[in-house]
C-alpha cells in the first residue's frame, strides 16, 4: 500500500477511491481540473490614463542617429510615440529603430529602458516621472518621427 498524499490534493484523491470507485487512471485529469478550477484568476483590467496627450517635443528622420537636446517634462505620465516606415525595403535590407531613454540629474544621465520599436508602424511606452530626459535614437533603413508627449 502507497502512503497517502498530505494536503488537499491527497484527501481528494483518497475520497475519490474510497467514494467513487474511480478508476487510477482518471484520477490525474480530475486532479487537474480541480486545479484549474481554483487557479489564479486574472487580476482587474489596468485602466488607460485619463485625460488628454500633448506634444512636448518631436524629431524627424530618415536612416540616421540623433541623441536629442535634454527635454523638460512638466507631468508624472509621459509617453514616447514612435511612428516610422520602411525606406529602401530592397534585398538585404533590415529596417530598424531603437529608442533608448535616459533621466538626467545634473551631468550624470541614468539609462531607464531602450524601446525596440516597429520599423514598419507605431510604438508607444509609457514613462512616469516629471524632470529632465535625453533620447538617443538609432535608426536603420527607416523613415521615423519620435514624439514625447505629456498626459494632462
Amino acid at each position: 500500500m502507497t502512503k497517502p498524499m498530505a494536503g488537499w490534493p491527497g484527501l481528494l484523491i483518497t475520497l475519490l477511491r474510497r467514494s467513487c470507485k474511480v478508476s487510477r487512471y482518471l484520477i490525474g485529469p480530475i486532479l487537474a481540473l480541480g486545479l484549474l478550477a481554483v487557479g489564479p484568476r486574472p487580476g482587474p483590467a489596468v485602466a488607460s490614463p485619463v485625460g488628454e496627450w500633448t506634444l512636448v517635443q518631436s524629431w524627424s528622420g530618415v536612416q540616421s542617429s540623433l541623441t536629442t537636446p535634454p527635454v523638460e517634462v512638466a507631468t508624472p505620465q509621459w509617453r514616447v510615440l514612435i511612428t516610422s516606415e520602411p525606406v529602401n525595403p530592397g534585398p538585404g535590407a533590415n529596417p530598424t529603430i531603437d529608442v533608448t531613454v535616459y533621466q538626467l540629474n545634473g551631468a550624470d544621465r541614468t539609462r531607464l529602458s531602450t524601446i525596440q520599436a516597429d520599423p514598419a508602424g507605431r510604438t508607444e511606452r509609457m514613462q512616469t516621472g516629471a524632470g529632465p530626459y535625453l533620447l538617443s535614437i538609432n535608426a536603420h533603413s527607416t523613415q521615423w518621427t519620435v514624439r514625447v508627449e505629456a498626459l494632462q
